[in-house]
């Protein structure tokens, strides 16, 4: 049996709070000591989530709110080196026509509709791009590398954390080693908040194994996702409670 690495990660009891007023819907994340303070990023804590003005991005392909941007590091104990990174990317999306959603998403259903949407369009576009260039140089389209990410809402699975139904799913690219993490939670019936995370670094001499090293990767990336709590505004806990009914 491979003995896994020990590594410093955040002591996220320790770490400040970001908080954000919603529109009545509170967001809180603790946020470890930036591994590149001009990189980070936190939008300011009250949000009108109703004000257009608000939002970024292309009304057919979807707008958001950017809420936090960072990187933190991992630190191997036995050589204080960084064994790796972690970016963490945080905003808050509209829910738009595109997205055939066609739902509230304070609805399972409509939930897991929305993040299939969102944690897949992307990857659909970049392969019929891939394939499409290899039809042009006169190649095989059963010879490009496909994308990694879920097919259909049957392959997600939402659980609930706090009394916050939350989605994880990992999906990527083909020219990426590790594939991202992703997690979406529903706030109102036409607002959710879209969390990707990916890792950098974590090489085998530090890692032991690649297997040892997903299934560390995973479990870190359930621990922050877990850190993220919602607290419902009163209107939007009494909706919440019928969330699982059809």
């Amino acid at each position: 049996m491979v003995t896994p690495p020990s590594l410093i990660k955040p002591i996220w009891d320790e770490c400040p709070l970001a908080t954000f007023d919603l529109s009545g819907v509170e967001l809180v994340f603790p946020l470890p000591k930036s591994a590149y303070p001009s990189y980070a990023t936190c939008n300011k804590p009250n949000i009108d989530i109703h004000d257009p003005m608000n939002y970024i991005g292309n009304p057919k392909k979807g707008r958001y709110i950017p809420l936090i941007e960072d990187m933190w590091n991992y630190i191997a104990e036995s050589s204080s080196l960084i064994a790796g990174t972690a970016k963490i990317s945080m905003q808050l999306n509209q829910i738009h026509e595109n997205a055939n959603v066609h739902g509230p998403i304070t609805k399972e259903r409509f939930f897991k509709k929305w993040a299939l949407y969102e944690s897949s369009h992307g990857y659909i576009k970049a392969d019929q791009d891939n394939i499409e260039a290899a039809i042009f140089l006169g190649k095989s389209p059963e010879d490009v590398v496909l994308s990694v990410y879920p097919k259909s809402t049957d392959e997600l699975t939402v659980v609930d954390i706090d009394n916050t139904p939350k989605c994880f799913i990992k999906a990527g690219s083909p020219t990426i080693l590790r594939l991202a993490h992703y997690c979406f939670i529903p706030i109102t019936p036409k607002h959710g908040i879209e969390v990707f995370l990916s890792f950098d670094g974590f090489p085998i001499e530090i890692m032991k194994t690649e297997e040892l090293c997903q299934e560390i990767l995973d479990s870190f990336a359930n621990e922050i996702f877990s850190q993220i709590r919602i607290k419902y505004s009163p209107e939007m806990e009494a909706e919440m409670k019928n969330f699982y009914d059809e």
